[in-house]
């Protein structure tokens, strides 16, 4: 007899560091781009001077001035963020299921869920679930007569359906009566 499979990783949200790599990507394109210019302009296929030797010799002259002491001290700031954003872990996106499958689900689609167990109470008119990590909230609007128990029935219908989950968020029911017209 196998052992079961263990499940799927977590399905995990962008790192923090995306967009800092995208922005670096973009920087090393434009490098590349200058580095071209100056190997046309090395080549004789293009006139003008070059922009890395031009730079390279700036570099090289410079000496100490009392800018270059806040520059660094913001340099050594931006690279423990960027240090920072490299190590942080990412934000898990789903919600697991009891499965040894390793079953995922959306809030978005757990939020369908609750919505959808919470309207087949009788008396129940429309039914809408806001959910997070921790809670799902079930905002539930009912005709003019107020259904004895409603609240009951509703938390029922809808723990039913979160009794497949790992970790039950707290439930909480929100009843309001629709306005006569």
């Amino acid at each position: 007899m196998s052992s079961p499979r263990p499940g799927a990783p977590a399905p995990t949200g962008n790192p923090a560091a995306a967009p800092v790599a995208i922005l670096f990507g973009l920087g090393l394109l434009v490098l590349a781009a200058i580095c071209v210019r100056d190997l046309l302009i090395a080549t004789g296929a293009i006139g003008g001077s070059g922009w890395l030797a031009t730079a390279f010799r700036w570099v090289a002259r410079l000496r100490w001035h009392d800018w270059m002491l806040p520059a660094a001290i913001v340099a050594v700031l931006v690279g423990l963020a960027l240090l920072f954003a490299a190590v942080k872990p990412r934000p898990h996106t789903h919600l697991s299921l009891t499965s040894p499958a390793g079953v995922w689900l959306r809030p978005t689609d757990l939020a369908r869920l609750c919505s959808g167990r919470a309207r087949t109470v009788a008396g129940v008119l429309s039914a809408t679930t806001a959910v997070s990590r921790k809670r799902a909230v079930v905002s539930v609007t009912v005709g003019a007569p107020a259904v004895p128990d409603l609240e009951d029935q509703v938390r029922a219908a809808v723990s039913a359906g979160l009794t497949a989950l790992v970790h039950t968020p707290e439930l909480r029911i929100a009843i309001t009566e629709q306005e006569a017209s």
